[in-house]
């Protein structure tokens, strides 16, 4: 079967959509008997420019993620000729030409289209919606989003539930073992939060909790990592203004092993998510997890997370007391963390899209 793939998304910037878009294509290149063939935009990335073997790249010559994907893709695909195409991050084209597997991570552009980039919530509806009408199979990380998906879209009997798997780098340092503590972390223990901020990571209850625990913290300080994103300017300033808190920004990829391994807990506060691939990453690199107690959450940390109600500090902040005084607790949720995580792979996650990908076709 010759495979392609909508990779015009990713642009080296090695962001959580790229990370998924990097840990599907080189697992589904992994197949003895498969061809992947990825397009690209702007320029091949790094990663890919020497392997894997079986993996074809194919460049289109725009800047533009809208042109790239609705006129230089269904050109591309005609040129080079496949079997099925899958679309792992941005919705298919209109009129692709070929059996579609679509990608739908979460509902958020129906659910809260508010939050994102103006105008993309409306992008998402339309052009998912005319894939769906025209027949393309949905592929989706976890069985709760799929149950969304049938409230919103006419997916009847064509949802793939595919899981996930961190990106191939940080699957191969989760293996390799001990992770030295990089300079991003400072002096002494910490709490870790990595996300974009954008409202519905919901850090404001996060940084309610840290208020409420007060002294009790101790000299623990809260690292918030991630790029800022869009509609957060208050809670980035409070943020800022809040005692014992680092807004950290971006980090480099060779970062996060140490910052998950040498963290007292890690907290993902989300009001909604659609796999949330940090929970996944801290359980890998031995993080006690705490997490907002929504579907998505609770299904890829079965057993291996602490959980909160959505939206409430006072309870948020109970769970970390509680870990933060108890090294035994945390070892415990290590352990467990770990042997959740392990239930997750690149391996795993090419067999499950293989198969989606030969329904679609």
């Amino acid at each position: 079967m010759r495979i392609g793939v909508d990779a015009t998304s990713v642009l080296d910037e090695r962001s959580g959509v790229e990370g998924h878009v990097f840990a599907a294509v080189e697992a589904l290149a992994q197949a003895p008997d498969d061809e992947v063939v990825a397009f690209v935009r702007r320029q091949v990335p790094t990663r890919w420019r020497h392997g894997p073997d079986r993996l074809r790249t194919v460049c289109l010559s725009t800047d533009s993620q809208a042109a790239a994907t609705q006129l230089h893709l269904p050109r591309a695909i005609r040129q080079v000729g496949v079997d099925v195409l899958y679309c792992p991050a941005k919705p298919p084209p209109a009129r692709p030409g070929v059996p579609v597997l679509d990608a739908i991570h979460d509902i958020v552009p129906w659910s809260r289209p508010e939050t994102m980039g103006r105008g993309a919530g409306a992008w998402y509806r339309t052009f998912d919606r005319v894939a769906v009408q025209r027949g393309a199979h949905i592929s989706t990380g976890t069985r709760a989003v799929a149950e969304e998906l049938g409230t919103v879209l006419p997916v009847s009997d064509r949802v793939h539930v595919v899981g996930g798997a961190m990106p191939p780098w940080l699957e191969a340092a989760a293996r390799a073992g001990h992770h030295e503590r990089p300079a991003v972390a400072g002096d002494g223990p910490y709490v870790l939060s990595i996300c974009r901020i954008e409202p519905r990571k919901d850090l404001g209850t996060l940084l309610d909790a840290w208020e409420l625990l007060g002294s009790a913290r101790g000299a623990t300080r809260l690292l918030l990592v991630g790029k800022v994103g869009w509609k957060v300017d208050a809670v980035v300033d409070r943020a800022r203004r809040t005692a014992g808190v680092e807004l950290c920004g971006w980090v480099d990829e060779a970062d996060l092993p140490g910052l998950y391994a040498h963290a007292e807990a890690f907290v993902s506060p989300s009001l909604e998510e659609g796999f949330g691939l940090p929970v996944l990453e801290a359980m890998a690199f031995g993080a006690p997890v705490v997490a907002s107690a929504i579907p998505p959450h609770l299904e890829v940390g079965q057993g291996g997370i602490d959980s909160f109600s959505p939206g409430d500090p006072a309870e948020l902040a109970e769970h970390l007391l509680g870990l933060l005084g108890d090294e035994r607790r945390r070892r415990r949720l290590t352990g467990a963390g770990r042997r959740r995580a392990a239930c997750f792979s690149g391996a795993a996650l090419g067999r499950r899209l293989r198969r989606a990908l030969e329904a679609a076709a």
